[in-house]
């Protein structure tokens, strides 16, 4: 287990610091990872990600856009646009875009998850269902 794994595993519960130290928690391992790795090395993207959740999760979703749209600009720029970090960065934008009530931003960026997720995981894939799921929510709010 990563030290990433164990900071996002220690935010589950719901006890009222827990959350703040797995925030913290997250920071710093980004530091370290960003130094030692890249800022391009997927498992940097997988911590950002990480951390916007975070910051998403306490309601400060104009931070988690932010930590997202880095991401997936990193993402898209170092990486192929079907990769695991690209795909999941936009999903994590396009819900942050939705719940900032930024629906046509949002749609836009479910759109271009929805067509790679269907392209290279099929129809069924929970991924692509989960997409069509935001899709779906954007197009009735």
């Amino acid at each position: 287990m990563t030290r990433t794994d164990l900071a996002v595993v220690r935010g589950t519960p719901t006890l009222p610091g827990q959350r703040d130290q797995t925030e913290a928690e997250l920071s710093e391992v980004l530091d370290v990872q960003r130094h030692v790795l890249g800022d391009h090395h997927p498992v940097t993207l997988r911590t950002r990600y990480a951390l916007a959740g975070r910051l998403g999760e306490r309601g400060d979703w104009r931070a988690a856009e932010q930590v997202y749209r880095q991401t997936l600009e990193i993402a898209q720029r170092e990486l192929v646009p079907d990769h695991e970090c690209t795909l999941a960065s936009r999903d994590g934008l396009a819900w942050a875009l939705y719940s900032l009530d930024r629906f046509a931003e949002a749609e836009t960026e479910f759109r271009a998850a929805l067509e790679v997720h269907r392209r290279v995981f099929g129809e069924e894939h929970a991924n692509t269902l989960a997409t069509w799921h935001g899709y779906a929510s954007v197009l009735a709010g």
